[in-house]
């Protein structure tokens, strides 16, 4: 109790520290906060409130939160009043779907919305499903999780409004006239926002949230200018991921014009769901998987494509990490910790630090640039790549890593890198063969062995190659660059809101961007090893020269 009086104390006086008041809200009592493991209140707090018996509605973290929202330093308004129309996640719906894609549209559940590259195999039936379009978004509109993970965030784009998309979202339609919605997405990303709308969250097994509960959460409302430069730079990071997303189209494109493959496999079963094969054929695996009719079909294409055929283990060393013991650290005594989870989404979502003192031989899970990275337990077959940007990251032991050799493979004429690997495994004809050698009874896993007998269709034409290569490079650091500069965004937002850094100009806060951001060494690190990134779209910098021009690094 005694602690709880002196942070209110300095809640509402704060001390004098070289002509400053200290931060109203510090990192060590957010860290403290969001560690605590118990607490005791009055029983008049449950009978004034909601009647809630879950502990975590009354968690310090969560009380800090409304402190930082209930200051005077700025106005705040209920985010129902800066928005276009009532919030809404869409109507519960039987889900029929279609068995041709024709009359179908795809459906996207909460999980493959936050995805990079969001597809989907399935398509809700035209004629069959009820009021369809009140499940469709438009681009610029804001989505939220509501069910399972609670609070995660995405922004339409126009290749996410071609998607139906689950009643697990809430659909947030920002006024621009009363907040910038860039700014207003910063602002829902931080722990501060995080923070309350998980408090009202319900459920034993499966947590919810309903958009009337978030419609009164106090969205702070600064000087035009500090907003609009927050939307600017979610904006950018945006525009970031849609350059990278049409560069990953192109370098598919390359591949299938050049390699002359169908961009789709025809699929033998059709809607049939079972086969039959002759038991010599078994290989000693009973998993029907294994001789799935749609990899024959894969592999027949492939041999009679224009390419050269070499098994993954030729290209490269194929590697899964040991088992080891995690200790996670505050991130000023770790390193970025990937786990297999982050690889297909827009930016890893709580991501965690590894021990720098406490990791036992902690090389064996580190990854470097120019390493192709496949999931390999629980969902198999996600693809990354790592870029200068996540170099020297950690990365969990279910990312297989496949680090190419420099030398040519005898029945080559040159070496084929990460990137190019990258590329053909996310194409059906990589990924069909990644997942029929698929094991496990409840979790499903895949070897090195597995993954080294993957046949890679390698262009006979070397600068078709080094073309797909650089496109995909620059995609992936795209991908990156994006993810880091909302990462850093959003924690400086964070410290403006906590009173740990004050701005008396929009010429302070650049420079708080340029300390905080820390993206000077890492714009130059992949400018030097990705040229000719330098493009502009729909307004937006996306290129480096601009960026560093902008804001002085």
């Amino acid at each position: 109790m005694i602690y709880h009086i002196l942070a209110m104390n300095l809640w509402n006086g704060g001390i004098g520290k070289a002509g400053n008041k200290m931060a109203l809200v510090s990192r060590e009592e957010h860290q403290n906060a969001a560690t605590l493991r118990s607490l005791s209140l009055k029983s008049s707090w449950i009978f004034s409130g909601d009647l809630r018996l879950d502990a975590d509605y009354y968690a310090k973290e969560k009380d800090l939160a409304l402190r930082i929202l209930n200051d005077k330093r700025f106005s705040t308004r209920p985010l129902k009043t800066l928005v276009q129309r009532k919030m809404f996640s869409g109507y519960r719906f039987k889900r029929i779907y279609a068995g041709d894609k024709e009359k179908g549209i795809p459906y996207l559940s909460a999980t493959e919305t936050l995805m990079f590259r969001p597809k989907s195999e399935r398509y809700l039936s035209k004629s069959k499903t009820e009021n369809l379009d009140d499940l469709l978004v438009k681009e610029g509109w804001i989505l939220m999780t509501c069910s399972g993970v609670i609070g995660r965030l995405t922004i339409v784009d126009k290749n996410l409004s071609q998607f139906v998309l689950t009643h697990d979202l809430i659909r947030i339609i920002p006024n621009e006239e009363e907040i910038p919605s860039g700014y207003l997405y910063a602002f829902l990303s931080t722990w501060i926002a995080q923070s309350v709308v998980t408090r009202d969250q319900y459920g034993l097994a499966i947590n919810h949230v309903e958009p009337h509960q978030i419609e009164d959460l106090a969205v702070p409302i600064l000087d035009k200018k500090i907003m609009g430069l927050f939307d600017h730079q979610i904006k950018y990071a945006y525009s970031l991921r849609q350059q990278a997303n049409k560069k990953l189209d192109e370098a598919e494109a390359l591949f299938y014009d050049s390699a002359g493959l169908t961009r789709e496999i025809d699929n033998p079963l059709k809607n049939r769901k079972s086969f039959s094969l002759k038991s010599s054929s078994l290989d000693t695996r009973l998993d029907a998987s294994f001789h799935n009719p749609v990899l024959i079909e894969t592999l027949r294409m492939l041999r009679k494509s224009s390419t050269k055929l070499v098994k993954t283990k030729d290209l490269g060393k194929v590697i899964v990490a040991p088992r080891f013991k995690r200790i996670y650290v505050e991130k000023e005594y770790g390193i970025p910790f990937l786990q297999g989870s982050d690889l297909p989404m827009n930016r890893p979502f709580n991501l965690k630090y590894l021990s720098r003192k406490m990791t036992a031989s902690l090389n064996n899970w580190i990854i470097k640039p120019g390493w192709t990275l496949v999931t390999c337990s629980g969902t198999i077959g996600r693809i990354g790549l790592t870029t200068p940007i996540t170099d020297g990251w950690a990365a969990s032991q279910h990312i297989l890593r496949i680090i190419p050799h420099k030398d040519k493979p005898s029945e080559l004429e040159y070496p084929v890198d990460a990137a190019y690997i990258a590329t053909f495994l996310s194409t059906p004809y990589g990924y069909n063969q990644v997942v029929a050698k698929t094991y496990g009874g409840v979790v499903d896993e895949i070897g090195e062995k597995d993954i080294g007998q993957v046949l890679i269709a390698v262009i006979h034409d070397q600068s078709v190659h080094n073309a797909i290569s650089q496109l995909t490079r620059e995609a992936y650091a795209f991908k990156d660059l994006a993810a880091l500069v909302e990462h850093e965004t959003v924690s400086l937002l964070e410290n403006l809101l906590e009173g740990s850094i004050k701005f008396s100009s929009v010429d302070n806060l650049r420079k708080a961007l340029e300390e905080t951001i820390e993206l000077k060494a890492k714009v130059d690190s992949v400018n030097k090893i990705y040229e000719g990134i330098n493009e502009v779209d729909e307004g937006y910098v996306v290129s480096f020269d601009d960026i560093k021009s902008k804001y002085g690094l």
